[in-house]
């Protein structure tokens, strides 16, 4: 997986121009569809048909190769999700591929989907619950030795330095990523792998910390 080469700003320049400049701060919020408003996976959807029309499986490629760090679809989530926006006419149906026996449907974008879109982007983030296996088992850890949680804090860790490295060598393989860094809409595709690094980096150095404050505790 980390020797993928990744697509690079070619994807990016796809964006609609119109819809970057209608989404500029100081805009005011708008209302968004009740029926979407929980489900982030729709506008996940929409912002990646908003690049151009795509399949299911298009979609799915693009959200593995470019967001999978920080957001992630199934086939189960996006196709129901596909007919649903279809069926609020966000989206629309366009061409058929057909490659060997494999029939493709790509959709489309409709100007009242990407309305919807823009208001999603204009709109305050909205916390999400979170849960974390590792943190809970920790927090009753008085109740297993010491030496099964620092097991479970290496493997965490272990996960934690393959992110870095897959993230840093998505860095490396971006296409162009010298004159990308001086293009303005650079940071749209940077900022999010430089998170992803950031905190990698800090869980790394939490489960240092947590090992050998177990390990003290433990003697």
């Amino acid at each position: 997986m980390c020797n993928r080469k990744v697509a690079g700003f070619g994807a990016l320049r796809q964006l609609r121009g119109s819809a970057l400049q209608r989404t500029q701060p100081g805009h005011a919020t708008l209302p968004l569809n009740k029926q979407l408003k929980k489900k982030r996976s729709s506008f996940a959807i929409l912002g990646f048909l908003a690049n151009g029309p795509k399949s299911g499986y298009e979609i799915k490629r693009a959200i593995t190769e470019r967001t999978s760090f920080f957001w992630n679809e199934s086939f189960g989530q996006i196709y129901p999700m596909l007919g649903q926006l279809e069926g609020l006419g966000l989206i629309e149906k366009g061409e058929v591929e057909s490659v060997g026996r494999r029939s493709s449907q790509r959709y489309a974008i409709t100007p009242e989907g990407l309305t919807v879109f823009e208001a999603w982007l204009r709109n305050p983030v909205e916390p999400t619950g979170f849960r974390n296996e590792l943190l809970l088992k920790l927090f009753f850890g008085s109740y297993a030795q010491p030496a099964v949680l620092i097991e479970h804090l290496a493997a965490y860790q272990r996960r934690a330095e393959e992110e870095v490295r897959f993230l840093e060598e998505r860095l490396r393989t971006i296409d162009d990523l010298a004159n990308i860094a001086q293009h303005p809409h650079a940071i749209y595709l940077l900022a999010p792998m430089k998170h992803g690094i950031a905190t990698a980096r800090a869980r790394i150095a939490w489960c240092k910390d947590t090992i050998a404050a177990l390990g003290k505790a433990a003697h």
